[in-house]
């Protein structure tokens, strides 16, 4: 009997150690990292060349940024094939907004505006020169760019 006894609680003591000692499940994601994991990669202007991938002011100008390609990391951005390097740096910083995934601030300090999937990115922000009008690159910027 003595024995039943023991076999029970030793039984028992292992039942309750081992559910004691479940994998620790990874934590979801937090929706920073979520946008990041579809932000970080090069993105390119489409091939054909669609009209309109790139405006300012609604006026295409895909033509003159058919080359641009920028690609994101956690942070940094750099990229190629700028037309103008002062609506587009060859390389920077940037951050999301303090609470928006939606909204990159670049280290020059401007805001933008991004809806990214897998695929495609559409990135909206308004560029003006400290130094006056700077030929026609003034104002609200449109890039519609897919993953390469």
């Amino acid at each position: 009997m003595k024995s039943k006894i023991l076999y029970l609680l030793a039984f028992v003591a292992f039942g309750v150690i081992f559910s004691a000692c479940k994998k620790d499940e990874k934590p979801e994601p937090t929706e920073e990292e979520k946008q990041l994991d579809k932000l970080a990669k090069t993105w390119v202007v489409a091939t054909p060349i669609q009209t309109n991938a790139i405006t300012v002011e609604g006026n295409d100008v895909t033509t003159e940024w058919a080359a641009f390609t920028i690609t994101f990391t956690d942070g940094n951005y750099s990229t190629s094939g700028s037309a103008s390097s002062d609506v587009w740096p060859t390389s920077g910083t940037w951050a999301f907004a303090d609470g928006d995934v939606n909204t990159l601030v670049r280290g020059d300090g401007i805001d933008v505006s991004i809806n990214v999937s897998e695929s495609t990115i559409k990135m909206n922000f308004n560029y003006s020169s400290s130094g006056g009008r700077l030929m026609g690159i003034e104002g609200d910027w449109e890039f519609n760019l897919v993953a390469q």
